[in-house]
């Protein structure tokens, strides 16, 4: 029963009573006859009444205060749906209530401006399809709605987009409860609609600055109040060499330091946690595997916390260090060095380019010539260096140059564009070296050369040069007037040369050629030249291998002589003297003596001075190779320092690095310099053997090591020993005894050997030896005789000798050898020294197929100095 209802009974039920009690008091007793029964009714009846009028009056003050509580209750109500209402209002969310009809019975005022409302109340009675949704998000909430209701349980945050009254599409989080009454019944469903548009844009943002934060290349990291980290990045996680957060999380800063830079810090770091203060500098850290860098460091305190920003500088400070090498590399540097800008404004000068044009300062030198062109003799050459370099080229050359006090002077120029990473022209770099000294040195070369061209052609000698790669054949004036050549028609080709020689003289000239350009063998010869159909003229050739430090030959270099005149005379004096067979005989004998000895007198005096030619620079190699070594390793392993700290190199290096193949280089560097140095051993070793075998002209008996005269003639033999293609290597036998020093002529023993040496390896180079199955070899013994004498046998397994030859192998001229290999006079003059000379004994036993054997008999001491 409803208050309104209670109102009315019970008003009914007063007017009853009312009525009730006003009959009552308008009765009037004394008009009805008293009789026992009716009184006794009548007083029953008036107890009666008097019983309901206290009843009455009992309950109308009941219902007075019932009335006042009622409209007490209903004022509070209204108070308190007012008050609820605009609690709601005020909510940031938009919340509204249904029945269980999906039918709205309320809203706040969030809500009721979504869908487009004035007034909340206007949602009381509408449902969804009412609302400015789709049909299918209609659809879709009064599902959401009957899903709760059924299962009795609230749907939390479900996320979902709505359409506004303007058209607008936002992204929301619903919430939908289910409403009970105090019987437990479902009377309906409360919704809480959360626009999380914003939110999520916020959220988005913040992860965009997180990613960027964990992508810096700078340690970024937060620490608290008490210095103990709350978060770090990436980059400080590899800074430190950590791999998990975790490692560093929950740590102090003063387990990252060492014991110095921790005091630092607590003095000049630990501030900012105090106060809102900043600092930045640098410090020493330690990584987890304990090496040290170099750290630059920014820390700031904020309401978070205290923020670090750090950057491994250790690369930079090296590089500081480095260009600071660099630098006083340049000022330290002989040569001028300067450098302009994009303008071609001088800025930068070294000492050397101060002293060089006697200005102190850039500012100076601006001002003495008015800038870079003032200092050129020619306005034209500073434009053609522009213009090249602003192409971002390089350009070299002679310019010259005014100095301050005017004194001209000529430089070797080269000159560098400076760019920037994208290849932009920046400036430029030049450095200058004075040859004035050098131009006038070539001045004097080129008087010195024209007075050799002149005292070539009084002497009818002339000198050529051929070099080995280019082909490029040069000579001087007197060639062609000895080989009769037209002088303004060019140098001609090697085998144009060649014609001019007689036919049958030009295999000679062919083969000494040959000899000279694959052995490196210094050549000799003398041939006639065809200068037309009755012209003969004589020359005498001489070939000779120019080798670089490789020991390779680079050209080739020879003279040719007009012996015309010589020749001439011998034919007239062998004409006069055909009478005198024996006087002829032993003048040839004497002459032949003279020959050879002159020729290896000369070829002694060439000997020693290639060798001292030689010897300079070798000492100078051996010398700056332990340097280089030591450089090289210095610069390897800075090399390899950078590869560690800098594991990550711009792509440009990346690509640098793969393009010269570093780790080859790395490998292959050390070992080229072994291969110098023991290229530069076996070059003194040979120059030590060459100035050994040069005492060929040494006419003072003295004691030797005959052991060293062999090593050294075999030294000099190196390239005949040396199998040429299709040839096999010839093996080398050394048994040497106990031999004492022995008093001889060094230069005149080593010819003998150098002689019977030569003998061998042409036996052992002859095809029947290299065909047949044997090895070739030398064997070379040597020791005492009973009668005291030391003795040299020198043998060989090549094709021997015959025995109607042998008899005749010492005699002058006799030789078994084609025309121009062989002269006959070498074993002839090794007799004349061995045996005339020496007092010695030369003996030779030999079978054909088996090979031959010389034996050298010599005193120990000489009957000369007895």
């Amino acid at each position: 029963m409803s208050d309104n209802e209670n109102w009315s009974s019970n008003g009914v039920y007063l007017t009853v009573n009312d009525s009730l009690s006003n009959n009552s008091c308008d009765c009037d007793y004394s008009e009805v006859e008293p009789t026992n029964h009716l009184q006794g009714e009548l007083a029953e009846l008036r107890r009666h009444v008097v019983q309901l009028q206290q009843e009455n009056h009992s309950l109308r003050q009941k219902l007075q205060q019932q009335k006042i509580n009622v409209i007490a209750n209903h004022s509070n109500s209204i108070n308190c749906d007012h008050l609820l209402q605009m609690v709601i209002d005020y909510v940031p969310q938009a919340v509204f209530w249904k029945d269980c009809n999906s039918v709205y019975l309320g809203c706040n005022r969030q809500f009721a401006e979504k869908v487009g409302l004035q007034d909340p109340r206007e949602i009381v009675g509408k449902t969804d399809d009412d609302l400015p949704w789709t049909p299918q998000e209609a659809k879709l909430y009064q599902e959401f709605d009957r899903q709760v209701i059924s299962s009795k349980s609230p749907q939390i945050k479900v996320r979902g987009t709505r359409h506004l009254v303007q058209g607008k599409e936002i992204l929301v989080e619903t919430t939908k409860i289910p409403l009970d009454n105090h019987q437990g019944n479902i009377v309906g469903v409360l919704g809480i609609l959360d626009d999380i548009s914003d939110r999520l844009q916020q959220e988005e943002l913040l992860k965009q600055r997180l990613a960027a934060i964990e992508a810096s290349t700078d340690g970024i990291a937060l620490q608290n109040s008490e210095g103990v980290f709350t978060y770090v990045n990436r980059a400080y996680l590899e800074m430190f060499g950590y791999s998990q957060a975790e490692e560093i999380l929950g740590k102090t800063w003063q387990e990252l330091y060492d014991g110095d830079e921790i005091e630092y810090i607590r003095r000049e770091v630990s501030p900012v946690f105090a106060a809102e203060n900043e600092w930045q500098g640098e410090l020493r850290s330690r990584r987890q595997d304990g090496s040290f860098f170099i750290q630059e460091m920014s820390v700031t305190k904020s309401a978070a916390g205290v923020v670090c920003i750090c950057r491994d500088v250790t690369e930079r400070k090296q590089a500081e260090a480095t260009l600071m090498l660099y630098k006083q590399a340049v000022e330290s540097s002989s040569d001028a060095i300067a450098m302009a800008d994009a303008q071609w404004n001088h800025f930068y000068q070294n000492p050397a380019f101060s002293e060089m044009f006697g200005c102190e300062t850039p500012e100076e030198f601006n001002q003495v010539f008015g800038g870079i062109s003032g200092a050129y003799t020619d306005p034209q050459i500073p434009r053609q260096i522009f213009a090249v370099i602003s192409q971002g080229k390089n350009w070299v050359g002679e310019v010259e140059h005014r100095a301050k006090n005017n004194r001209v002077f000529q430089v070797l120029l080269r000159a560098s564009a400076i760019k920037d990473g994208r290849g932009n022209v920046l400036g430029a770099v030049a450095s200058l070296n004075d040859i004035t000294s050098r131009k006038k040195a070539e001045a004097s070369l080129r008087e010195i050369t024209s007075d050799l061209q002149e005292a070539q052609e009084l002497a009818h000698i002339g000198n050529w040069e051929l070099d080995i790669d280019t082909g490029e054949l040069t000579w001087s004036d007197e060639v062609f007037r000895i080989l009769g050549l037209d002088q303004t028609l060019g140098i001609p080709s090697v085998e144009q040369c060649l014609q001019c020689y007689h036919p049958e003289d030009r295999p000679l000239v062919e083969k000494a050629l040959a000899e000279t350009r694959n052995n490196g063998t210094t050549c000799q010869a003398e041939a006639r030249i065809i200068k037309d159909e009755n012209s003969v003229s004589y020359v005498h050739i001489k070939f000779k291998a120019i080798l670089n430090h490789d020991n390779q030959i680079v050209s080739l270099f020879g003279t040719i002589m007009d012996i015309t005149e010589r020749k001439r005379a011998e034919i007239h004096l062998q004409q006069q003297t055909e009478k005198l067979e024996k006087a002829l005989t032993k003048l040839k004998r004497t002459q032949t003596q003279l020959i050879q000895s002159e020729k290896m007198s000369g070829l002694g005096q060439m000997v020693a001075g290639v060798a001292h030619e030689i010897n300079n620079p070798v000492g100078f190699i051996v010398g700056n190779v332990p340097h280089l070594e030591e450089y090289t390793q210095d610069l390897l392993l800075l090399i390899e320092s950078y590869r560690q700290y800098y594991t990550e190199p711009p792509l440009a290096i990346t690509e640098l690095i793969e393009e010269i193949d570093l780790n080859f280089l790395i490998t292959d560097i050390p070992q080229l310099i072994n291969s110098i140095q023991n290229g530069a051993k076996r070059i003194q070793e040979i120059v030590n053997s060459l100035q050994s075998f040069s005492r060929l002209n040494e006419s003072a008996i003295k004691e030797i090591d005959l052991h060293q005269g062999i090593d050294s003639t075999l030294m000099v033999l190196t390239s005949r020993l040396r199998p040429l293609p299709g040839e096999r290597e010839i093996v080398v036998i050394k048994n040497y005894g106990d031999l004492p020093k022995v008093e001889c002529y060094a230069g005149q023993i080593n010819q003998v050997f150098l002689h019977i040496f030569n003998n061998a390896i042409d036996a052992l180079k002859s095809s029947e030896c290299q065909q047949s199955a044997k090895e070739p070899t030398l064997t070379i013994t040597t020791g005492l005789t009973k009668n005291n004498l030391a003795f040299i046998r020198i043998a060989d397994n090549g094709v021997g000798i015959p025995e109607e030859l042998r008899s005749r192998i010492f005699d002058p001229f006799f030789t078994t050898k084609p025309v121009g290999q062989g002269t006959g006079l070498g074993l002839s003059v090794s007799y004349q020294i061995v045996v005339d000379l020496h007092k010695g004994k030369l003996n030779c036993t030999s079978e054909p197929g088996v090979g031959s054997e010389f034996c050298i008999q010599i005193p120990i001491h000489s009957e000369y100095n007895t």
